[in-house]
């Protein structure tokens, strides 16, 4: 990957997280969290809880307590979307 598509994959998810602001070097740590997240495995995997406490354990290493409000209260709204019918 050369350097203009490593920018644009950043510029990525600094969009898709907009409502966090995140700097360049957060959006860097949540590269790198999905790229070791798409490794299968067979023998070892996550339920969707297990998987939702796991992003949020590393999430809190690199965003502010402000920020983790934020995405705890998006984590919310987005958990709610469907169950209504």
């Amino acid at each position: 990957m050369n350097n203009q598509e490593y920018q644009w994959e950043i510029d990525l998810i600094i969009g898709r997280y907009g409502y966090l602001n995140l700097s360049f070097e957060q959006a860097e740590h949540i590269y790198k969290y999905e790229k070791e997240n798409l490794i299968y495995s067979e023998k070892h995997f996550f339920s969707i809880w297990e998987d939702d406490d796991y992003q949020f354990w590393i999430f809190k290493h690199f965003l502010t307590g402000e920020q983790l409000v934020e995405y705890k209260n998006e984590d919310k709204k987005m958990q709610g979307v469907g169950q209504r019918a």
